[in-house]
């Protein structure tokens, strides 16, 4: 996996540069399906284990500055820890294996294609799942470090990874990147 992601981060890091973010050109280039199906069984298994709650986010008004918590309607998450290794082992090592390996090759890939760096760190990172109940939730437009630097939030990479089995084309949930 750590080779996959040194291989892959030249065209991701590009890809960054030039559009602000990146997706795989091709189902299952970085994780294979097996490995996928493996980490969707361990998240269920989290979930029947209670380890899910209310997804919320906030929303800063642009006028006032005043931050807004809000629910997102049939969102639930969960952000596993150490704690969830006997349930989940797969899952932990791959988000641990991504968030140590993932910044580090960009930054180099910037530094090989000469390109501004990003200045990514392995030392402030989170790892959440999310799951989306059937029946047309959705999850809402949001920022994901809406008050940034002022609350020690120094986020700058964001990862998605989708577990849906047999995703299809037309089954709706395509990620909208807004800038």
């Amino acid at each position: 996996f750590q080779q996959k992601l040194a291989k892959h981060a030249p065209s991701i890091s590009k890809s960054l540069a030039d559009q602000g973010y990146y997706t795989t050109p091709e189902s299952f280039l970085i994780l294979p399906k097996e490995i996928i199906n493996v980490m969707r069984q361990q998240s269920i298994d989290l979930r029947n284990q209670g380890r899910f709650e209310q997804s919320w986010s906030e929303k800063i008004d642009a006028v006032s500055g005043t931050v807004t918590r809000f629910d997102k309607e049939g969102v639930f998450a969960c952000e596993p820890d150490g704690g969830d290794y006997d349930t989940a082992p797969d899952l932990i090592l791959y988000m641990s294996v991504l968030l140590q390996t993932l910044p580090i090759a960009l930054n180099i890939s910037c530094e090989d294609m000469n390109v501004e760096p990003f200045g990514l760190s392995v030392s402030s990172f989170n790892a959440k799942l999310a799951v989306t109940s059937p029946g047309g939730s959705v999850y809402p437009l949001h920022v994901d470090n809406p008050q940034g630097l002022t609350a020690g939030d120094t986020r700058k990479l964001t990862c998605i990874i989708y577990l849906n089995p047999e995703y299809k084309e037309g089954d709706g949930g395509q990620l909208r990147i807004f800038s």
